[in-house]
């Protein structure tokens, strides 16, 4: 995994254990899921990824010593109390040097590796390790100072993205981008109009730009973008939004508002 998607994939997973997602976040979450499979497997992995993101909590107080002698307790308690979990380690340790596991199936592959396979209901019982784990980095995460922190270069800005800045990162993120250049036609034909339309279907969101477009006078007329989806009868078009030019120079930049979701974009 690079590290592009490994820092993705742990936001959407915090994101998801903590304030849910929205639909093109779960998209993008399924759509990572299916190229690495192997984190969908890991019952603890959104929890786990919560409780790192905390480290950017800002706070300078010490862990309170009450809290501190709390969550000791607790993790003593809880991991006394671990036996089955124990239990699985040993018998998955065992597995490993190919003798004999209860309630494992181990079966052989043709360059003669083993394979071996807990039930189905053993894979809970990691599920409180998991959760265990997660709380105690909750509580320490929390209550660590600032300075004691891992951190890594980030750019700082509290103003919004511009349009282009916006477009520009659909460009370079979307694993799905459609772009298509403007062919004028109609009234427009002999117009000296260039531009184009990009549209990612997995992320539900694109941009069209222009450079040449006439200006339109808002209580006249307005300019309105039709996308057609294969999915979908050509008779029904979507309703992409619409907009007015407005007397700016240069290139510009409108955002897509289609009404709804267009899967497979087509001329």
């Amino acid at each position: 995994m690079n590290a592009r998607d490994h820092e993705l994939m742990m936001n959407l997973l915090a994101d998801r254990a903590t304030q849910g997602l929205s639909v093109e976040e779960e998209l993008e979450l399924k759509r990572l899921m299916d190229i690495y499979p192997k984190w969908s497997e890991f019952d603890g992995a959104e929890w786990a990824a919560a409780a790192v993101n905390l480290s950017n909590v800002e706070t300078d107080e010490p862990l309170p010593q009450t809290l501190r002698a709390k969550v000791e307790a607790d993790a003593t308690r809880y991991f006394e109390s671990s036996q089955p979990q124990t239990s699985l380690l040993a018998e998955y340790t065992a597995a490993q040097s190919h003798k004999d596991v209860t309630g494992a199936i181990r079966s052989e592959t043709k360059n003669g590796s083993s394979v071996v396979m807990f039930p189905a209901t053993r894979r809970w019982q990691w599920a409180g390790w998991y959760a265990a784990a997660a709380c105690l980095l909750l509580a320490i995460f929390a209550w660590l100072p600032r300075s004691e922190l891992p951190t890594a270069p980030q750019v700082s800005s509290t103003r919004p993205l511009t349009l282009a800045e916006q477009r520009a990162r659909l460009l370079a993120e979307a694993p799905d981008l459609v772009r298509a250049t403007w062919t004028p036609t109609g009234e427009l034909k002999n117009a000296p109009v260039r531009g184009d339309i990009v549209w990612s279907s997995t992320m539900q969101k694109g941009y069209m730009s222009f450079e040449g477009l006439p200006i339109n006078n808002p209580d006249e007329s307005t300019y309105q973008l039709w996308m057609f989806d294969r999915q979908q009868d050509e008779r029904y078009p979507v309703d992409g939004g619409i907009f007015d030019v407005k007397g700016i120079a240069g290139e510009i930049i409108v955002p897509i508002e289609a009404k709804i979701a267009v899967r497979e974009p087509t001329l």
